[in-house]
């Protein structure tokens, strides 16, 4: 085995390592040395692409794990009575919410609507079936 190809294999382990991370920082941390790691495999295989590659990821792993130690040190010195939502505002996206549709456009029996005989309902209310009278505003 060629030193070329323990790098390589160096490389790809890391790169499996940073699957088996739970945290998000170590999980950078592996992937800005797996980056190192094919940086140098890719220089001495001659492969462009991949030195092209990680060089590129290299720099975006860098400030993300920037940015993650950021939140985390700005989370650390806020009171317990300060929201968090200071930290973490930034990084949200807004969303528009979708309402659901209405499941049917008839009142409920409950609430004084009439009872649909197709489905054996009885032919009065619960309401009135169970002596329980409507509050007045």
């Amino acid at each position: 085995m060629t030193i070329t190809d323990m790098v390589g294999w160096l490389a790809a382990g890391l790169v499996l390592a940073t699957f088996c991370l739970r945290s998000m920082a170590g999980l950078r941390s592996l992937a800005i040395a797996s980056n190192l790691a094919f940086i140098a495999y890719g220089l001495l295989a001659n492969a462009l692409p991949i030195v092209v590659l990680h060089l590129a990821l290299l720099p975006v792993n860098v400030v993300r794990l920037l940015e993650l130690r950021t939140l985390a040190r700005e989370a650390g010195r806020k009171s317990p009575e300060t929201p968090p939502s200071g930290t973490v505002i930034p990084y949200a996206r807004p969303r528009a919410a979708r309402l659901a549709a209405p499941q049917s456009t008839q009142p409920h029996l409950a609430d004084g609507g009439q009872p649909d005989a197709a489905a054996g309902h009885p032919p009065r209310s619960l309401r009135s079936a169970f002596g329980i009278r409507r509050r007045q505003l």
